[in-house]
């Protein structure tokens, strides 16, 4: 998949997500004092002393003795924290957020989480119930939305808990369009952030229950092709079979193609077996169709087999049927599957996948389904 040149460094150095990108806001607000300034205008309300406001200073990757955690950024003046902004993409709340974080602020002070758009509601509801276990809601208070699009809820002492967009904050960190050089500067590394942003947000393969069972395009077309990715370097790692440089790829339908029912576009690798050739795909025309509650397939091809080996290998593929019946029973309360062979002569069926994982547990969890489905062929 195509991205960002920081996207690729990102992966490149196997550097986790949060920490880079609010790296790359405190970077942005270190060299630009517009963007300095929009963000602590982001973050202040009228409760925030003006000299607090002028005399922030911006750090990230912050250690507090007292309460364990490190922070991705904070906005500091005399060694007091009045701002706290934490990124998230795919890792979960840890035990010490929001609470912890926001013990660390001034009265007035502000937390801000920062998180795709899909997972706002998700992670307002789980802050939501953290803040009223520790009993730090301000008395009466609600989520409100101001006029950037961020949403705060009031806490004890006059603090604030936020939650925003990637999309969001980068706006509001351009301010008014770029009219001299500088504000040529503070856009190009903002486009290069949003660039990287866009890319790790993709990578967040979160899914509904709805979306594999029906399908989609757009973004979630988007998250189909990385999960087969991650789909084809799992089988790779799990058979032994190196990955060719050149897969995974699109595979595109042979030439002279005029029936639609012979359109067999496919992105995927081709593994060439002992016995026969497996694939592992993302196959966008099967996506949601009876018997097919997810965007990834693994087919085996006995072509050329001879009648004794093509036996043994369609016992294996009936046993890899019931190992996957066995995970979509447990992630989407789906009736067996049905063992069928495609006219081509492939033995098909879908990979499951569990809805409502994010980044890393999504792919953890992937790696144990490719283990149990792949166990019958691996024992051939």
């Amino acid at each position: 998949m195509n991205g960002s040149l920081l996207g690729h460094l990102a992966h490149r150095f196997g550097v986790r997500r949060e920490p880079v990108a609010t790296a790359a806001v405190c970077h942005i607000v270190g060299q630009h004092a517009r963007a300095r300034a929009a963000l602590v205008q982001l973050l202040a309300d009228g409760t925030v002393p003006a000299q607090a406001r002028e005399r922030v200073t911006f750090a990230t990757e912050v250690h507090d003795a007292n309460d364990g955690g490190i922070t991705d950024l904070e906005g500091r003046v005399d060694g007091l924290t009045w701002f706290v902004v934490e990124g998230k993409f795919g890792a979960p709340l840890q035990p010490v957020q929001p609470v912890g974080y926001a013990e660390r602020l001034q009265d007035g002070g502000s937390l801000l989480f920062v998180c795709p758009d899909q997972r706002i509601p998700a992670l307002a509801a789980q802050l939501t119930d953290r803040v009223d276990e520790a009993g730090i809601r301000a008395n009466n208070a609600a989520w409100h939305t101001d006029e950037a699009g961020t949403r705060w809820l009031g806490l004890s002492r006059q603090r604030r808990l936020g939650l925003t967009s990637w999309g969001r904050l980068l706006h509001a960190l351009k301010g008014r369009d770029a009219a001299d050089s500088a504000e040529f500067a503070l856009l190009s590394d903002i486009h290069q952030l949003e660039g990287l942003v866009a890319q790790f947000e993709r990578e967040v393969s979160q899914w509904t229950a709805a979306e594999l069972t029906t399908g989609g395009t757009g973004l979630t077309f988007a998250k189909a092709v990385h999960a087969a990715d991650d789909l084809c370097a799992l089988v790779s790692d799990e058979l032994g079979i190196p990955l060719p440089s050149r897969h995974p790829q699109w595979w595109k339908s042979p030439s002279g193609t005029l029936s639609p029912a012979d359109y067999l576009d496919w992105y995927g690798a081709l593994f060439d077996l002992p016995d026969g050739k497996l694939a592992a795909a993302f196959e966008p025309v099967k996506w949601g169709t009876e018997g097919f509650p997810s965007p990834l397939t693994l087919s085996i091809n006995p072509r050329g087999l001879t009648h004794d080996a093509a036996q043994r290998v369609r016992s294996a593929y009936l046993r890899m049927a019931d190992a996957a019946t066995d995970r979509l029973r447990e992630m989407l309360d789906h009736p067996p599957l049905v063992a069928r062979t495609s006219e081509y002569g492939w033995w098909e069926l879908p990979v499951p996948l569990r809805p409502d994982l994010t980044a890393q547990e999504a792919r953890d969890d992937m790696a144990v389904t490719v283990k149990q489905v792949l166990a019958p062929l691996r024992e051939l």
